[in-house]
């Protein structure tokens, strides 16, 4: 039957009409799961219990009370990215108007050494690292290489006077 049921905890299964499958909802304030008691009967349960530990052993603790499972970093996202995404193509055009093409597991792989080097070459964590680039995949595996390493990727624009580059770049304290 379509509709709401209500548990004894409060939450509900909700039955998608178009698929006819359970759908586990949680309700405002109330437990993090609405089958807490039948928790070994539950296999959406188990899967999100297996899943929040597992994110805690490989990511870091888990934050109760919130709405995430880890901290929304770029070594996340890019770890994500790598694992699932590595064959997906990456295209950009340069300014001379040629494309260049990649694909997002190489892309992190590049930024991962350009994270490397930044940090042999003495970056701390919280440095600011001005970039000055035109839009291309130099520019994405900066952006990303630049947090990996623990520093705060600072893009400058192209288009400003260079006496603006060097106050923009001090007022800041970019390396």
């Amino acid at each position: 039957p379509g509709g709401a049921q209500t548990l004894a905890q409060g939450g509900a299964i909700r039955r998608s009409r178009r698929h006819g499958t359970a759908k586990h909802t949680r309700p405002l304030g109330g437990p993090s799961h609405a089958c807490r008691a039948a928790r070994r009967a539950c296999s959406v349960h188990r899967f999100a219990t297996f899943h929040a530990t597992t994110l805690s052993v490989r990511l870091g603790p888990v934050f109760p009370g919130s709405m995430m499972d880890f901290p929304l970093t770029l070594a996340h996202v890019a770890a994500r990215t790598e694992r699932l995404f590595p064959s997906v193509e990456v295209v950009a055009r340069k300014p001379d108007r040629s494309i260049e093409r990649s694909s997002w597991g190489a892309v992190i792989r590049r930024a991962r050494r350009l994270a490397a080097a930044l940090t042999r070459a003495g970056l701390r964590e919280g440095d600011r690292v001005a970039t000055l680039q035109w839009n291309g995949l130099a520019h994405v595996e900066a952006y990303l290489g630049v947090p990996l390493a623990g520093g705060v990727c600072h893009p400058l624009n192209l288009r400003l006077h260079p006496d603006e580059f060097g106050y923009i770049a001090s007022h800041a304290r970019d390396r």
